[in-house]
């Protein structure tokens, strides 16, 4: 029985892994499509939209997506279908007012096409659905349903995409590659949906009620948690803005273009470690099992390591190659920059390890004072970094930021855990 549950944690893991890899691919095949077809300006626009995509999700989850991952991995099926459900109505509550403000604001702006801001609206108001989605799958222990509508979402809709776009000249815009985002959203809801009314007991918590007096308590009712929530989407993409200020357009499709291939190395990671890793940690504290939860950490630290390590490195010379071949100059800038990317991506992971473990150890006061203190350390490093330096600047601010954050979560964890140390011996990292 033993050797049958390791097999198929095996197995899972695999498929996991496997399936970000291919939406990785996939991803670096658009990026380049981007790139070559429509220029770098246009890669600066799909980068635009998916940080307005991330910033909408961190703004609409109102600081109390902790609560709801918790409560998912506690309660029985019906009651957390439930309650995912009364979440995704507090989101659209909240972001259909900013979809329309924001909407009408871009609209009188005379550099932006009309065409682009419905699938623009539709990629902003469903990202964050599906992000819930994949959560609520991962801490049921549903991570192949979780990464397979990810990939729904994130993948399966570029190969169309592409296609259509080298055969028809008319298909070759940025509108299209938004509408195909946009529909990639909509398969991947309509997946978890279906696996919903297929499970009798998810079946009985989409009907229940929905519980309007939650969803009005729960607002903002974590402002402290909300702050750092939006400390942590800033840290990640607050600098292909500040770049587009500082150095234009064209630098930001550049920053964009290196930024989205090696950035995804990080759900590949996330496929292969998190999804296994965080439910587990949870569990484990939860039921005082120091031995285990040391255990499953160290382990996890290892393979983030050497996982960050080689794809990092792979997904950094498929940068530079394709920045090559479509026709762009490799500058020193441009190659520094994808290195010391590569380097604080490889950091950024462990440290995001380090942070389940904070969050699984219920030591909610640390990892929230680490994120609030990103939403202004990131920013700042950043408009010094590239204000000062250009593209290296940008990476050498990257660097920095990650291992602060690494050296602080660390500390942190080691003072938080002394009871786990010593009836279980000491973190290996």
């Amino acid at each position: 029985m033993l050797q049958s549950r390791r097999s198929v944690k095996i197995v899972t893991a695999l498929a996991n892994m496997a399936m970000r890899v291919a939406s990785l691919l996939c991803r670096l095949g658009l990026t380049f499509y981007i790139a070559y077809q429509l220029g770098l300006e246009a890669v600066a626009l799909y980068g635009f939209t998916v940080g307005a995509a991330a910033i909408m999700t961190a703004v609409s989850g109102l600081g109390i997506s902790w609560r709801i991952t918790r409560f998912i991995a506690a309660e029985a099926t019906a009651a957390t279908v439930a309650r995912v459900r009364d979440r995704i109505v507090q989101r659209l509550v909240v972001q259909l007012p900013i979809v329309l403000v924001g909407g009408c604001l871009a609209a009188g702006l005379e550099n932006v096409p009309m065409s682009l801001l419905f699938p623009a609206a539709v990629i902003v108001m469903l990202e964050p659905i599906v992000v819930d989605l994949h959560q609520a799958c991962v801490y049921r222990h549903r991570s192949l349903a979780g990464n397979f509508a990810l990939f729904l979402r994130s993948a399966s809709w570029i190969p169309v995409t592409v296609m259509l776009g080298l055969l028809d000249e008319q298909w070759r815009t940025s509108e299209m590659v938004l509408l195909g985002w946009a529909s990639g959203l909509v398969v991947a809801i309509g997946f978890v949906l279906m696996l919903g009314l297929w499970h009798s007991a998810a079946r009985k918590g989409l009907l229940w009620p929905i519980d309007w007096r939650w969803i009005q308590a729960s607002g903002l009712s974590s402002p402290i948690v909300f702050v750092s929530e939006l400390g942590a989407t800033g840290l990640l993409y607050s600098d292909r803005y500040i770049v587009a200020l500082l150095l234009g357009d064209r630098a930001a499709g550049a920053f964009t273009f290196i930024w989205s291939i090696i950035n995804a190395v990080v759900p590949i990671v996330q496929g292969g470690v998190f999804n296994q890793m965080t439910p587990q940690l949870a569990s484990q504290w939860r039921r005082r099992q120091w031995h285990g939860w040391l255990t499953s950490l160290n382990a996890a630290m290892s393979h983030t390591t050497w996982m960050s390590i080689a794809f990092g490195v792979a997904a950094m010379l498929a940068a530079l190659v394709l920045l090559r071949v479509a026709y762009f100059p490799l500058s020193i800038s441009k190659v520094a920059f994808a290195s010391l990317m590569t380097i604080a991506t490889v950091v950024r992971m462990r440290a995001d390890v380090l942070h389940h473990a904070l969050y699984s150890a219920e030591q909610d006061s640390d990892w929230i004072a680490v994120n609030i203190l990103s939403l202004v350390l990131g920013p700042a490093m950043a408009l010094i970094g590239i204000g000062l330096f250009g593209l290296v600047g940008a990476g050498m601010q990257m660097v920095v930021v990650a291992v602060a954050l690494y050296t602080m979560r660390l500390r942190l964890l080691r003072r938080a855990q002394i009871v786990a140390r010593e009836q279980s011996g000491p973190l290996v990292f």
